[in-house]
């Protein structure tokens, strides 16, 4: 896939709004589980969702992982672009959380930057460094 790329752009700096310090080692770690996390999903090279919205199965290809990381109390979110059938740019945030010596996704949001912009804004998220 696209570790490789993701692991060389990985952003390297303190955390926002914790007392937890981030090492390039995590942040490593932090993208890893989220590829991690991509590939079990994948179906023939295709991330598969139901949209409950529309009542139907969505295709989803990966496309390119966003490098910057987002820290919201002790979790992080991390972000990657992916293209349904048509071309268009399907967002999923991964929320990651640190259990024992290593981070695990305990969810995702597909399509939906509004949680993210809400904790912002309210001081509640911010970008680690």
């Amino acid at each position: 896939m696209f570790l490789g790329t993701i692991l060389s752009a990985v952003l390297l700096a303190s955390p926002a709004q914790s007392s937890e310090k981030l090492t390039s080692a995590d942040k490593i770690q932090l993208q890893a589980a989220m590829q991690m996390s991509i590939g079990r999903k994948l179906v023939d090279g295709q991330y598969l969702y139901f949209d409950a919205d529309k009542d139907k199965v969505v295709t989803l290809h990966p496309v390119q992982a966003h490098p910057m990381i987002l820290q919201m109390d002790a979790h992080y979110i991390l972000c990657t672009d992916f293209r349904n059938d048509e071309g268009k740019k399907v967002n999923i945030d991964f929320y990651v959380t640190r259990a024992e010596s290593k981070f695990v996704v305990f969810d995702t949001v597909i399509n939906n930057r509004k949680p993210i912009q809400r904790m912002m804004k309210a001081g509640r998220a911010g970008v680690v460094k």
